[in-house]
Formats: C-alpha cells, sequence, structure tokens
C-alpha cells in the first residue's frame, strides 16, 4: 500500500495521517484497526466524525459495518450488492468530494 501512496503523492495532501494494516498490525476488517486510530489520535474525534472510503466490501466496507461508522464504497464497474449496502456508494473518484 505504501508503494501506491507514494506513487500519488497528491492524493497524501488530503490527509494528516494514513493508516496501513501492515504497519498497525491489526487487519480490515477487525474492530481493533479503529481502535488502534482512536487511541493514536488521543479520542480527538469519535466515530461519528470518521468516513471509512474503500473499494473492497469484504474488508473496507465490512469494517464500517463492524465499528458503525458511515461508508463511503468506490465502486467504478457498477458491481451489485447483495448484503447489508454501505452508507454511500461513488463510481468516481470526484463524487466523494459531494458527500464530505
Amino acid at each position: 500500500q505504501e508503494g501506491r501512496l507514494n506513487c500519488r503523492k497528491l492524493i497524501l495532501t488530503f490527509f494528516d495521517k494514513i493508516y496501513l494494516s501492515d504497519c498497525i498490525g491489526y487487519t480490515k476488517p477487525e474492530v481493533g484497526f479503529i481502535e488502534y486510530i482512536l487511541k493514536d489520535i488521543n479520542n480527538k474525534y469519535s466515530k461519528e466524525d470518521m468516513i471509512i472510503i474503500g473499494d473492497s466490501l469484504t474488508s473496507d466496507m465490512q469494517l464500517g459495518f463492524n465499528t458503525d461508522i458511515d461508508t463511503i464504497w468506490y465502486n467504478p464497474k457498477c458491481k451489485e450488492i447483495k448484503d447489508k449496502k454501505p452508507n454511500f456508494i461513488v463510481h468516481s473518484l470526484d463524487e466523494i468530494n459531494n458527500i464530505l
């Protein structure tokens, strides 16, 4: 993941910090992933202040479901959803701005 992010340095300018499961010791959708982040930011924000943006239903969106955090699913191929639906679904990255 770090290699992919480094290739897209522009995206890094939008975030104070990015948490990668490889670096923090918890994989998504483990609740420990969010607990680690909340502890790292000294509980400055609550889960209600967070939103999970991702392209995976089984890790990113499931993490949101497991922790009651809103989710934005990046779904450029318009895949069908059979189970629980994310709070928001976008088909292009530009759409995320309208939600935030």
